[in-house]
């Protein structure tokens, strides 16, 4: 078996099912949703259990409920979002295999539920008491072993202050093995894993998932969820809009002296972008938001604070205030400092911003780090970029960057394109700020393939990367290890459709 991770524009997958109807069981998404939806009374009561205490009437129970805030956001969908007769929210979900950032989804959804709950122009003690609940058949945390998990917002000097914010979060885990949990919460617990009732609770879900397997509509339903989950393999699993690299990712039987061959084809437009920094009105940065504390932030191991770096980063803005003044100095001082060179594979060297300035030299993704490393240290939020320049007859490889200035939001900056030809002589005499169009502008022949560097690909790669830091040619491998590039090749072909 062969698999490949190809580059693709922008576009979350999955396991497929494989399950027959009648094999499905309360603890696999399609049963656990239905029953739940179709009798309020096991979910009420299920619910009661879990917080150990009871719950009023549910006036709604909802299976795989969608809320998208914005078209361009990543949405969520609910497994169980069900609304109590007190106004309270419980969102459920039943989580199978063990996935990283389980904390995170959790925050997200949260923040989603309660962007849903608050109309525009409402109040905020108008937002719901809600809980998000995951039924885990993993361990959140091995070493405490426990099968509950709940967290509320208390203060860090005296946890017996609550913030009163009306949120929590709750983990089961069918995997605890502490003794911290009712006989009953235990029961369902282990139903959950094993499929075998053992109190009344417990076999009362038993005859609803037995009912189920006779619903002839549920039937039919799932019937033609599996015929799309089986389409979408056939596809490949896109990595999803949120992944920082776009990924589209298929595999193959290989057959014994054959090629084995993968292929993509999509159509995008792209169109250019131009800011008048010199301008604009740039404001001081919000230091406290969790935009300009991630963007101008190290990240290991390619964007570092070094000594040199940050000494030769203070020489060049010294005496400047205004954030774009400041960049535009670092641009001036590496456009012509560190001339284009083809260099060693990233994944070969331990910091890409100090190999340039030890060499003299480096590629478009090189300066691009060098930029963007002192960028951040001198306080200006960004981020690396990068897929391929598309100019007809000219398209290859390529990396670039975004810059963040308060009042005028995320710019382009193509330090390896540096001062553009176009802006010398007399055209720049009567333009002269065209000499840093990108700084802060950008041609339309652009194909962006991702948003940062070096993380995880979708699914997770099982051996190393050949590229650790940037993805554009895709990357391959089989059962027994990864392939590097000499083991296979790639093309592109593009067709200009105006």
């Amino acid at each position: 078996m062969q698999s490949v991770f190809l580059p693709v524009i922008t576009t979350e997958g999955g396991t497929l099912m494989t399950k027959r109807y009648e094999e499905l069981t309360f603890a696999d998404d399609f049963m656990f949703c239905r029953v739940l939806e179709d009798s309020p009374g096991l979910c009420r009561e299920l619910l009661s259990l879990i917080l150990d205490r009871p719950v009023g009437e549910l006036v709604s129970v909802n299976r795989q409920k969608p809320i998208e805030i914005k078209a361009d956001s990543k949405g969520v969908r609910f497994d169980i979002y069900a609304e109590g007769d007190d106004s309270t929210i419980y969102n459920v979900e039943m989580q199978n295999a063990s996935v990283d950032n389980i904390a995170k989804r959790a925050r997200y959804a949260q923040g989603m539920l309660d962007l849903n709950l608050l109309d525009r122009g409402a109040k905020y003690k108008d937002l719901n008491r809600s809980y998000v609940i995951y039924i885990c058949q993993f361990n959140i945390n091995e070493t405490a072993g426990l099968h509950k998990y709940s967290f509320a917002n208390l203060c860090r000097e005296d946890t017996s202050i609550d913030l009163g914010d009306e949120a929590e979060k709750i983990f089961l885990c069918a995997k605890g093995t502490a003794d911290d949990i009712s006989d009953q919460l235990r029961s369902f617990l282990n139903y959950v894993a094993t499929g075998a009732p053992s109190d009344q609770f417990t076999n009362k879900l038993e005859n609803a998932v037995k009912k189920a397997r006779d619903h002839i509509q549920w039937r039919q339903d799932y019937m033609t969820f599996l015929e799309q989950l089986e389409k979408a393999e056939e596809k490949g699993i896109f990595s999803g809009n949120a992944s920082p690299h776009s990924t589209l990712y298929l595999e193959a039987t290989a057959v014994a002296g054959q090629p084995t061959v993968f292929h993509e084809a999509f159509e995008y437009t792209s169109a250019g972008e131009w800011h008048d920094l010199s301008k604009a009105d740039i404001r001081p940065y919000d230091t406290t938001t969790d935009l300009y504390k991630e963007y101008t932030a190290e990240r290991e191991k390619h964007i570092v604070f070094t000594d040199r770096i940050k000494a030769l980063a203070d020489s060049l803005t010294r005496g400047l205030d205004n954030p774009y003044e400041q960049a535009k100095a670092l641009f001036t001082y590496i456009d012509p400092a560190f001339p284009w060179a083809s260099a060693r594979e990233y994944s070969t060297l331990e910091n890409i911003p100090e190999y340039v300035l030890s060499s003299g030299h480096g590629d478009c993704g090189m300066v691009t780090l060098l930029l963007l490393t002192m960028c951040r240290y001198k306080g200006i939020p960004c981020h690396f970029q990068s897929g391929f320049m598309m100019h007809p007859g000219d398209w290859n490889m390529h990396d670039w960057g975004e810059l963040y200035f308060e009042g005028v939001g995320w710019v382009p900056v193509d330090m390896s394109f540096g001062f553009p030809p176009f802006a010398t002589g007399d055209y720049l005499a009567a333009n002269p700020d065209t000499k840093y169009f990108y700084l802060g502008g950008i041609d339309s022949y652009r194909m962006v393939v991702n948003s940062d560097f070096g993380c995880d690909l979708v699914p997770r790669k099982k051996f190393p990367r050949s590229e650790t830091v940037d993805f554009q040619r895709g990357e391959v491998e089989w059962e027994g290890g990864n392939l590097y590039y000499p083991s296979w090749d790639w093309h592109l072909d593009i067709e200009y459709l105006n």
